[in-house]
């Protein structure tokens, strides 16, 4: 018989089993001890800054107004055979029912109702342009506000030596 490296390490194993078997256990549970205190987060928003006004802003949208995690679906076919879009729709209420994503499902709403649901969609959502947003954008396209930014926009594409690049801003870009 071959006396090779495998046979050496299985024989090893053999006579030192139990010292083997410690060493394993030991591994196992630095292992497992250490993978209890790894904290795994779900929420995308935890990737975010933690000090941007828009990234809190939409934080505080998604607490205030829950009605933006829903989804709405609207079953259509190409063809005018109201079976195949009975059958369509039964199966895709069957698939979302049976989902543990979706907490409620609704279907069949009423063509009567259909006006209570835009309004209800149009209602719930939150309305994050203020006026005094509209007043800041009021300014911010102001000519004169437009075509300064135009111009530092024009000079960070400036090359080192002073020479633009291109010329990527018309000379009187807003009239």
């Amino acid at each position: 018989m071959k006396d090779n490296l495998y046979t050496r390490l299985y024989l090893w194993l053999v006579a030192n089993r139990r010292g083997v078997l410690a060493a394993t256990l030991i591994v196992m549970a630095t292992a497992a001890w250490f993978s209890s205190r790894i904290d795994l987060q779900e929420d995308i928003l935890d990737m975010l800054p933690r000090n941007d006004r828009q990234v809190d802003d939409y934080r505080y949208a998604l607490k205030k107004f829950r009605q933006i995690d829903r989804v709405y679906l609207d079953i259509g076919i190409n063809t005018d055979d109201p079976e195949t879009l009975g059958r369509a729709a039964d199966e895709v209420f069957s698939r979302f029912s049976t989902n543990q994503n979706y907490g409620r499902v609704t279907y069949h709403v009423e063509m009567t109702g259909q006006g209570k649901v835009v309004e209800f969609l149009t209602s719930s959502l939150p309305n994050l342009f203020s006026a005094a947003d509209a007043k800041e954008l009021e300014t911010k396209l102001a000519p004169s506000e437009v075509r300064e930014y135009l111009t530092v926009m024009r000079r960070k594409l400036a090359g080192p030596e002073g020479m633009v690049l291109k010329d990527v801003v018309a000379a009187d870009p807003i009239g």
